[in-house]
């Protein structure tokens, strides 16, 4: 079920890039094979990124839990932007998706290093918070999930 959560969010990127004059150029992936390398040489899978070539790069981590985000989630995507960061040596940032939320611990050290903290209940929501964090302005655009097995109408965003 995550990675239909994955799909979803690629999708909505997509569609908020189509508006966006800053993301016009902006490379979007995610899945299993979507793997970054950091300094360290590992390769980190993540699931949607957000490339603004020589500019941004943009991690965004999607969890569809029956429980609140912990801890050692946050922590791990704190690791990744780092280990990323040092290696292409421009801004790396991280946005953090659940459809339930976050524990205290999980919310405090997440908003102290930056975090974008997203909890998204309906695709209405959830696509005007990724436009936030891309720094788009909300304007109406036609969203159609287009995933298999997400049971979510479409929606007009505003």
């Amino acid at each position: 079920m995550s990675m239909i959560f994955e799909k979803l969010t690629k999708k909505i990127v997509e569609e908020v890039k189509k508006v966006s004059p800053n993301l016009q150029n902006a490379v979007i992936d995610h899945g299993t094979t979507n793997k970054i390398e950091g300094a360290s040489g590992f390769k980190h899978q993540i699931d949607v990124s957000i490339e603004i070539p020589k500019e941004k790069f943009i991690l965004v981590e999607c969890k569809r839990y029956k429980s609140k985000v912990t801890l050692p989630d946050m922590l791990i995507l704190i690791a990744r932007i780092d280990d990323i960061r040092k290696k292409k040596k421009i801004n790396v940032s991280g946005i953090f998706f659940t459809t339930v939320g976050y524990t205290k611990p999980a919310r405090k050290v997440g908003s102290y290093y930056n975090i974008e903290l997203n909890t998204a209940k309906d695709i209405k929501q959830f696509a005007v918070q990724v436009g936030g964090n891309v720094l788009v302005k909300a304007t109406p655009i036609e969203i159609s999930s287009g995933v298999k097995g997400y049971k979510t109408p479409n929606k007009k965003v505003q």
